[in-house]
């Protein structure tokens, strides 16, 4: 009985053991993703490389061999413009001049920058517009979510203990009363 005891105890370590290494080995494949600079990427733009001061995003110049130069347009309203090949040396192979204009382009995409303001800016109001929906979807919504149900439920058999309280000690009080 307790060989079987032993064993069974044994097991027990080497799976927690297997375990804990488990769980190592995956902490140390994922901090090696987390630290790793998207090399194989070649749309990955270092965020040290970046102005201080300001964002980058690519932005979609063409789609399927036709021009988009709304696209462009609408970005450039919004505060976007062409990012200084000079500021972004490790995607130099991609520098371009288009109509006396030095840019980034990358199949269709080209790398736009503004100032970090305007992101904040346009990251706000878009985040006003998300609460505003999700507060008219919340107002309109044919069933509320089950904790709120039980909230009501909670409250109005409080309410109701409450009133067949005084419900009943005022019938106690007339009964007292009568009998007299």
């Amino acid at each position: 009985m307790s060989e079987l005891r032993e064993k069974e105890t044994s097991s027990v370590r080497v799976k927690r053991v297997d375990e804990q290494r488990d769980r190592e080995s995956r902490h140390a494949e994922i901090l090696k993703n987390i630290q790793s600079t998207y090399s194989g990427d070649p749309l990955w733009v270092d965020p040290a490389s970046i102005p201080y001061g300001y964002e980058c995003h690519w932005g979609r110049e063409s789609f399927l061999g036709r021009d988009d130069n709304a696209r462009i347009i609408e970005l450039k309203r919004k505060g976007w413009v062409y990012a200084n090949p000079a500021d972004y040396p490790q995607l130099s192979s991609y520098a371009t001049q288009y109509e006396g204009i030095d840019r980034i382009h990358y199949r269709g995409m080209t790398l736009l920058q503004r100032e970090i303001i305007y992101g904040r800016i346009e990251r706000d109001m878009v985040q006003k517009e998300v609460d505003a929906v999700e507060k008219e979807l919340g107002k309109n919504l044919s069933t509320p979510d089950p904790v709120t149900i039980r909230l009501q439920k909670q409250q109005e058999l409080e309410t109701n203990i409450r009133s067949n309280s005084y419900m009943y000690e005022r019938i106690m009080e007339k009964t007292l009363e009568h009998n007299k």
